[in-house]
């Protein structure tokens, strides 16, 4: 069991080192190759390039999860090591910003809008959850099943927030990569909210369990992989320090938060 852990941190490390790569390179594409006044791409080569490089670290985690060998026989619960409380509470900040911002926008524009109104309920209850995250009990218990879906939840009003908004070109690099770090991000926190239900007997096998580890690592090295590759760069080349920032920020939590936890630090 201790290889096993050992090959997956090396693995965790390996692909932070690649996407931090990538992200140089991206950060020279946002400063050399993209129209400011509406995020395409100036070099059709330039941009082909990290898509490339984007597919490489979504696809490769896939196929790596396959290939280790899981040995779970027995259902287990999510430690909170020290390394998983400090990210839980960088994303708890982050949630806070978020959701100050949110009421402060509502209260600007009086408006109480659907999805927004969504994003900002949703954003206080995933603060709680990784307030809890960070500062509760030494595991989670599968009896708080509600509790680890609030951040999958925000993560999918802020994918269809995103899709609709009409602000920003829908085909604009910028716009379809970060779409792309939040549906990893979206599904990352699926699969850990799935420690925390409770399962069928049918569901208690080595078969399941062993799907559900595989299932967790290949979302957790995509989803910081991508947002170290993307969001990272964004926010180090972002001018204005509003609602983009606020969210890239957020991603950047995210994908501190999954490196820590796939990594089992």
């Amino acid at each position: 069991m201790y290889d096993e852990i050992k090959k997956i941190r090396i693995i965790c490390v390996v692909f932070a080192v690649l996407s931090a790569l990538a992200a140089v390179f991206r950060i020279f594409i946002l400063k050399n190759y993209v129209e400011e006044s509406n995020g395409l791409y100036t070099s059709a080569t330039a941009g082909n390039l990290f898509l490339c490089a984007a597919a490489v670290l979504v696809i490769i985690p896939v196929i790596i999860s396959f290939a280790l060998k899981w040995n779970e026989k027995d259902r287990k619960p999510l430690f909170k090591t020290t390394a998983v409380r400090i990210g839980a509470f960088v994303c708890a900040l982050a949630f806070s910003a978020l959701t100050v911002y949110y009421i402060l926008n509502t209260v600007k524009t009086m408006k109480l809008e659907l999805l927004p109104t969504a994003c900002m309920v949703f954003s206080l209850l995933s603060a709680l959850y990784f307030a809890f995250a960070a500062f509760g009990k030494e595991r989670f218990s599968p009896e708080n099943s509600l509790f680890p879906t609030f951040p999958a939840i925000y993560t999918a009003c802020a994918v269809i927030s995103a899709f609709l908004d009409v602000n920003t070109q829908i085909n604009a690099s910028d716009r379809s990569f970060t779409m792309l770090a939040m549906v990893l991000a979206m599904y990352f926190f699926i699969c850990e909210a799935e420690y925390s239900v409770m399962l069928r007997n049918d569901e208690k096998n080595a078969k399941y369990l062993n799907a559900r580890e595989r299932r967790f690592f290949a979302a957790g090295v995509m989803t910081f992989s991508v947002i170290i590759a993307v969001c990272v760069p964004q926010l180090v080349c972002e001018k204005n320090y509003g609602a983009e920032f606020l969210r890239n920020m957020l991603l950047v939590s995210f994908g501190l938060y999954a490196f820590v936890r796939t990594a089992k630090l």
